[in-house]
Formats: structure tokens, C-alpha cells, sequence
């Protein structure tokens, strides 16, 4: 069972689900007609039910697997709705898709993306016969099921993780369980499974975990898409994966301590975040798909030149006071910028250890308190303990360090 601590940060980063940038609209990701529900081919077209295709992409099992306690793919599938949905087994997670046909629009940077990620799914076949100006569900899955290795293998090289660090449990970060994720198409389906499983009415996107087990991440599509249906050529599919990509980075921090979820100081859950996010396209490091913000002109996805200011006026937050954040409420927008900024500095090839850092980072085992039990001033001591034995530098140290790197790297404009 999750304290009141773990509650909040569960439901923060679902609720804003990252909160800035989006400029103008865009047709829902399915190409079927609002309300038609779209039928999915009994059988994978690409791996054709073939077991060494399968395990070529790195499958363990494909669609039928226990999910939680007694229930397993099949029967989530029925409390969802009993909606079309593909089902997978990866190394590290368990995911199942409702996504529908994902008609391309024409947007540069997403082409590319898409184009990338089905050469590496070619590669992994051997040969991969893709339709040019789609993606069919199928495919979508296997886009994502390969996003989510490839963030699982860059936090673990990042932070330089083995497998000696997970204990007895092995791999996924030492979790009992593999990472569940739901990738939903509709409201409808997501909304059912919340209420079903978590007894929670949450529009966006959730995330969670259980203490000896595992997390789990769930979003929909539609809540984004259906504020942004006046521009066609809006990237619907990279929204959803730099939100996805968001929450899953979240939850790695928050699962670092594996018997004590949600025990990463919010900068750095929320900076990791957006690290991992604007290295899949840095027009989106965070946003709310509930209303839109910024107009199609507005560059404020555009941090570095942002961030540069901040620091040439002396005008951003210290990392003593960002020790003390304890809720998502704390982090003012500027703040995000920050958190980023100061721990991209932090992952830049320093002379220190980041795991090291974030363990300690995290709050104490041996008690577990939560949040609103420690004092500000025992807040700043652990962290900056731990940014002294990781990277020897005191809280000052660090932000004069770092302001430095960003006038030397970080663009003017």
C-alpha cells in the first residue's frame, strides 16, 4: 500500500502528465471514423505466429501471459471492455496495446522517427514489408515495445547499473515483477481499467506501484488528440511516446529503492523525465493535452537559450532550495527548465558516480518516512551528503559548476 507521499507523486505526473508546450491540434491517432471501433488481425502480420521472429524482437511470450494476481491478459482484456487489444512480453515489461491504425501525418521530424524505428525493426527481422503512410496496430506495438527496451537500456547504462546492483531479483531494476504498461486508444478502455484495478478517475495518464512487486503506466491517446484536431499534421504519436517516455523514467527513479516506491527527491524524478523525453524530440519536453497553451509559433520547447538566460540574470532556483521539493506543486515552470538543465550537467561525463548520487538521493530504507515527516534542513543534508560522496561538490559548488557549462554549451537562440 502506498503513504500519502507515494499517493501524490502517483497521481502529479499523471494528472499534468508534463505540462507546457503543444502548439495547435491534430487528428486522433486512429484511423478509423469516431466511434467505430477498429478490428485487429488474429494473427501478427509481421512475425506471422513464427517463434524466431518473435523472439527476434525479443519476445518472451505474445499474447497471453498472467498480468496481477489471478487475473491475466485475457481477462484484463474482458474488464477493459473486452476491446481489441495485442498483448506482449518483453524482457523487462509486460504490455498490452488497444492503439489503432496511426494514419503519419506530415510532419518532418515524426517521419523521420517512424523511419528510423522501423529500420531497426527490419534489422531485428531480417526483412519488414511496412506500409508507407501508416502504422497498423500491430506495428505500433512493436515500435513501442522496442522504445521501451531501448529507455530501459539507456537509464541502466546511464547510470552505469549491473547486474549486481538488482540483488536476487535480477533484471527489471530488481523488481519481482516486469513493468506493466497499457497502452490505450480510448478514454473509454483506460478509464475502465482504472476503475476496475485502482479504483481511481484519472483523464491522462497513471502511474503506480506495489511495494515487493512492481509499477505499472497506463495512458490514452484520445485525451490528447481530441484538443488537437484543427492540425493535421500535428505528431500525435510522438506526443504519446515523450509522454510515455515521461512516466516510465519517472517510475524507474521512484522504483530505484525496490522495497520503498516513490523515494526519489521530485527534481530529479521530474528532471530525468524530461532528460529522456528531449532525446526524442525536444519540441515536446512536457505537456497537458487538456487545453492548448501555446500557439504553433511559440518556441518555448526551446529550453537551452532559455535556460541560458536564467543563468546570465542570475534568476533560477539554487539546488539547496531544490532539495526541499517534496510535491509536484513546488516546481514552478522555470523550475522544470532547472531540474533538467542541472541534472543533464550532472549525466554530461562528470567525474562521479549518478547512481551512487540517486541512491542516496532517495529517501532512507531502514525508515521509509514519508515526505512530510523530514524537515527541510534534513532534506538538504542527505542530498547534499550525497552530491558531496558522488561527484565532490557542495550545493554552491554545484550551481556555479553549472552555470558555468551552460554559458559554454547551451545555445543563444
Amino acid at each position: 500500500m502506498l503513504n500519502s507521499r507515494s499517493a501524490a507523486r502517483m497521481k502529479a505526473p499523471s494528472l499534468f502528465t508534463l505540462l507546457f508546450v503543444l502548439f495547435c491540434a491534430a487528428t486522433p491517432a486512429s484511423a478509423q471514423k469516431d466511434g467505430e471501433m477498429e478490428e485487429f488481425e488474429e494473427v501478427d502480420p509481421y512475425t506471422k505466429g513464427e517463434r524466431d521472429l518473435e523472439r527476434a524482437l525479443g519476445y518472451k511470450r505474445f499474447g497471453f501471459f498472467p498480468w496481477r494476481y489471478t487475473d491475466d491478459t485475457k481477462s484484463v482484456q474482458e474488464n477493459m471492455g473486452g476491446i481489441p487489444m495485442i498483448w506482449v512480453e518483453t524482457e523487462h515489461f509486460l504490455i498490452g496495446s488497444s492503439l489503432g491504425t496511426y494514419k503519419i501525418p506530415n510532419d518532418r521530424e515524426e517521419r523521420k522517427l517512424i523511419k528510423e524505428e522501423i529500420a531497426q525493426l527490419k534489422k531485428k527481422l531480417g526483412k519488414l514489408k511496412a506500409p508507407k503512410k501508416k502504422l497498423d496496430p500491430y506495428l505500433r506495438l512493436h515500435i513501442y515495445a522496442q522504445r521501451l527496451e531501448r529507455l530501459y537500456a539507456a537509464f541502466v547504462e546511464d547510470l552505469g547499473l549491473t547486474e549486481a546492483d538488482f540483488g536476487r531479483s535480477g533484471t527489471h531494476l530488481g523488481h519481482k515483477d516486469k513493468f506493466r504498461v497499457l497502452l490505450c486508444q480510448r478514454k473509454s478502455e483506460y478509464s475502465r481499467y482504472l476503475l476496475a484495478y485502482e479504483k481511481q478517475d484519472i483523464e491522462f495518464s497513471y502511474r503506480t506501484g506495489w511495494r515487493g512487486e512492481g509499477m505499472l503506466f497506463l495512458a490514452n491517446v484520445e485525451a490528447i488528440a481530441e484538443n488537437w484536431k484543427k492540425e493535421p499534421d500535428a505528431p500525435i504519436d510522438t506526443m504519446f511516446y515523450c509522454l510515455l517516455s515521461h512516466n516510465i523514467a519517472n517510475n524507474f527513479i521512484d522504483g530505484f529503492h525496490r522495497q520503498y516506491l516513490f523515494q526519489g527527491p521530485d527534481w530529479l524524478v521530474y528532471g530525468l523525465g524530461h532528460v529522456y523525453t528531449k532525446r526524442i524530440d525536444e519540441r515536446y519536453p512536457f505537456f497537458d493535452g487538456r487545453k492548448v497553451i501555446y500557439d504553433k509559433h511559440d518556441e518555448s520547447w526551446n529550453w537551452q537559450p532559455r535556460v541560458r538566460n536564467l543563468v546570465k540574470n542570475d534568476f533560477y532556483t539554487s539546488a539547496e532550495k531544490m532539495f526541499t521539493w517534496t510535491d509536484y506543486s513546488d516546481l514552478g515552470p522555470r523550475d522544470h527548465l532547472i531540474s533538467w538543465s542541472k541534472l543533464e550537467y550532472l549525466m554530461s561525463g562528470l567525474d562521479g558516480d549518478l547512481k551512487q548520487f540517486i541512491s542516496l538521493s532517495c529517501y532512507p530504507l531502514a525508515s521509509n518516512p514519508r515526505a512530510q515527516e523530514e524537515s527541510e534542513s534534513e532534506l538538504v543534508t542527505r542530498q547534499t551528503r550525497a552530491l558531496k560522496e558522488s561527484f565532490n561538490l557542495t550545493p554552491a559548488e554545484l550551481d556555479a559548476n553549472w552555470a558555468k557549462w551552460v554559458e559554454k554549451t547551451y545555445k543563444k537562440k
